[in-house]
């Protein structure tokens, strides 16, 4: 299209992206059904709340995307220019927009009326297809701003970034018979401080460390002649490149590891490292994971703890996501507990009896936050000849110490007693089956409040086929109980989402909302459910709803919103821990949504419709298992 005024020329409307996916006639159909407007400079188009009546194609000119609020540093989210186009996520998705968007200097854009935008979905199914693929999460504008007013480093990298794109350059590589010597000198000439053991097609066989220098070297007497295999480490968790980089986070949480090794097609592509995730800040992930393997004190294990509680605040501050957050919280926990653990258990004879330490509750789900106490059990199988009471003995001592030990650490005791130290809950394969079969048969109102904390268990530690074996018996017992799955959805349905007719929230007496009863609860007992009447392994309360949707074939931006909502309420809930944990006040759940900035408050809304749009899913779920 050409401009008859001879300034900066319109961008052609066919130019932009989602007409690429189109076939000919449709991109000449679809950009008939806009107009072209032009609009002065500092005009506002769209405000917070507001449902967007046009779909705008800027074809000339500049444009903003501001946030809300007082408590943001800088309320420009995004600049537009020529070939940008806006609302579509929220026109696609049928919901207000949660941002203001001004033109900056005079504007010429295409528009396109509400109305027509539903029929070109109907209409061009490779519009549709494009809408899908830039509207499949709800809170993308509050990750952004997260990140970036969150963040004050500019070398910040964004966990959901790939590894491929993290990677520094190729790493020095090395075959198994290259000298030592050799080695060394290349690591020297390129200042590197580790390099990567490759057979002949470049595939990862190990790693060498300077560390690995003076403990296999130079302490050792290896001579620097001999071959690298001889000195290399060769246990390798290797990454694809594809994965996005919380998941090397999480290797260096799990193993202790310093340097993830990146591959493509099996061949090395680099390496990344605790400093490539996280910038200048030396957050000290793969060095807690080492202290924790190594502690052997008690001052040494709540040394560690308060490390990891350390670490998390700071990656909060850094913008990491609440599902990153939470993962790596719950994973340097686990290793914490079973050293824990493994301390304890020397202290009793328990060579001779099968036993698994059961993670409950949030725990279980891999959701910890920056506050948890403590909800776990014993399962265990006795020594043949052996009377279950008399193996139960010494496991109860055990699992007491460790109860104690673990509230020294900073995870205070369970006020309801839900620990594997009291009898109740430190039972056989054969009790802990009867006491679900109990439950699942006659759900009484206790049994209903067990089902919230129990059936979310995972195994932590020790014999993890007792607990795989129960889970199998409870899911599918349950599953055939349609009465308990009705009871379950029925007491799930009592508590809904605090939202008013004439204000926005419905409040307690004290002016708060609890997020975790009143938000985060609502998703994660739908989730529970859904994966009971699925017969699912999980417990995670994302996986399990993306896993029973799928059975049930609920669309996936139906369910990626539900945990992009859930995501949210997470994060507001790590955010107003962190603010109590910095007041020095104690830490609750309950926040004032009258403290909250006009966009925390907009997807705070949002977030607990989508609440309230799964529990809608959840009743007809009732009706039609």
């Amino acid at each position: 299209m050409n401009d008859p005024t001879g300034e900066i020329p319109l961008l052609d409307i066919q130019e932009f992206q989602f007409f690429k996916e189109l076939k000919s006639s449709d991109r000449i159909a679809l950009a008939a059904m806009f107009e072209v407007v032009a609009i002065p400079a500092d005009r506002v188009l769209l405000s917070p709340g507001q449902s967007p009546d046009h779909l705008y194609l800027l074809a000339r000119g500049r444009a903003v995307v501001e946030a809300m609020g007082n408590s943001i540093g800088n309320p420009v989210l995004a600049e537009l220019s020529a070939g940008n186009h806006f609302p579509l996520e929220a026109l696609f998705q049928s919901r207000p927009v949660f941002s203001t968007f001004r033109t900056i200097e005079e504007s010429t854009l295409y528009r396109l009326p509400a109305e027509r935008f539903q029929d070109a979905l109907k209409a061009f199914p490779g519009f549709q297809r494009y809408c899908h693929a830039r509207s499949n999460i709800l809170v993308d504008q509050t990750r952004k701003l997260y990140t970036n007013q969150l963040s004050t480093r500019p070398d910040y990298q964004s966990l959901d970034t790939p590894l491929a794109a993290i990677v520094r350059a190729r790493p020095v590589t090395a075959t198994p018979e290259t000298p030592v010597r050799t080695v060394l000198r290349e690591m020297a000439d390129q200042h590197a401080e580790v390099a990567v053991i490759v057979d002949d097609q470049t595939q990862p066989l190990g790693i060498f460390t300077l560390t690995d220098l003076l403990q296999r070297v130079a302490l050792d007497g290896y001579s620097t002649d001999a071959p690298i295999s001889g000195v290399m480490t060769g246990e390798l968790h290797p990454l694809s490149g594809k994965l996005p980089g919380s998941h090397a986070a999480l290797e260096m949480a799990r193993h202790g590891y310093r340097h993830v090794v990146v591959v493509e097609e099996d061949k090395v592509i680099g390496l990344v490292t605790e400093r490539d995730l996280f910038g200048l800040q030396r957050v000290g992930l793969a060095q807690i994971a080492v202290r924790i393997h190594q502690a052997d004190s008690v001052e040494a294990l709540i040394q560690c703890s308060e490390e990891v509680r350390r670490l998390s605040h700071n990656l909060l501050d850094q913008g990491v996501r609440s599902e990153q957050l939470t993962q790596i919280i719950s994973t340097l926990n686990d290793q914490l507990t079973e050293q824990i653990l493994r301390k304890t258990a020397q202290q009793e004879c328990l060579e001779n009896i099968a036993f698994c330490w059961l993670a409950l509750g949030s725990e279980g789900r891999h959701e910890q936050t920056l506050s948890s106490d403590q909800d776990n059990a014993i399962i265990f199988r006795a020594p043949a000849g052996m009377p279950e009471e008399q193996a139960r003995q010494p496991l109860l001592r055990f699992a007491q110490q460790a109860n104690t030990l673990l509230d020294q650490c900073g995870f205070p005791l369970c006020k309801g007693g839900i620990m594997a130290g009291n009898p109740k809950w430190c039972l056989s394969l054969a009790e802990w089956e009867q006491r679900f079969l109990d439950w699942i048969a006659s759900p009484l109102p206790e049994a209903l409040l067990n089902a919230t904390i129990f059936f979310d268990f995972r195994p932590l530690h020790g014999e993890h086929a007792l607990a795989v074996a129960l889970r199998q018996r409870v899911t599918r017992t349950a599953r055939l109980n349609q009465r308990f799955l009705h009871l379950m959805v029925e007491n799930a349905l009592e508590r809904a989402p605090p939202l008013g007719l004439l204000r926005d929230f419905v409040t307690g007496a004290d002016g708060t909302i609890d997020l975790k009863l009143s938000g985060v609860a609502l998703f994660v007992d739908a989730a529970r459910i859904f994966s009971l009447a699925h017969e699912l392994m999980t417990s995670g309360t994302r996986p399990r709803l993306r896993q029973a949707s799928r059975l049930k074939k609920i669309p996936a931006r139906e369910v990626e919103a539900w945990n992009e909502a859930f995501d949210f309420l997470q994060h507001l809930r790590l955010r107003l821990q962190h603010a109590q944990h910095l007041q020095g006040v104690p830490i609750t759940n309950k926040v004032d949504p009258d403290s909250l900035n006009e966009l925390d408050r907009r997807f705070l809304i949002e977030s607990l419709r989508q609440a309230g749009r799964l529990q809608k899913r959840l009743n007809r779920y009732r009706i039609n298992p």
